[in-house]
């Protein structure tokens, strides 16, 4: 079953959030070498399934990404790496201009990537 095929890559991110995360409860079970190690080949195998699924029905599929960088330049850059190299949909950047003229941004930049469809 697909919910199987994507339990283990979940975990990876999971501990992945828990490591870095200054707020979270809990501390990680894993190194940060062992993460790393599992988290390309875990960020891709999701991507395929939610691809898969966007692929049978456009409204599902949904993938959702966080990108902290240090500036609005890196962060942009880092979105379309990951777009690119992920092959995921592209779409509008939101709240970085105002009537077509870019806001100057100054300092680091939180940017939420979201494809669109829904989590099932």
């Amino acid at each position: 079953p697909p919910e199987k095929a994507v339990q283990q890559p979940s975990q990876v991110l999971q501990e992945w959030d828990r490591l870095f995360n200054p707020e979270s409860s809990e501390s990680a079970t894993k190194s940060m070498e062992d993460l790393f190690e599992d988290l390309e080949p875990s960020v891709r195998l999701l991507n395929q399934k939610a691809t898969e699924m966007r692929q049978k029905d456009s409204t599902t599929g949904r993938v959702m990404l966080g990108i902290c960088a240090s500036s609005a330049v890196e962060g942009v850059e880092t979105l379309k790496s990951w777009v690119t190299n992920l092959e995921l949909p592209r779409g509008l950047l939101h709240g970085m201009d105002k009537d077509g003229v870019p806001i100057e941004l100054d300092g680091a930049v939180y940017i939420k990537y979201n494809s669109g469809g829904k989590n099932k």
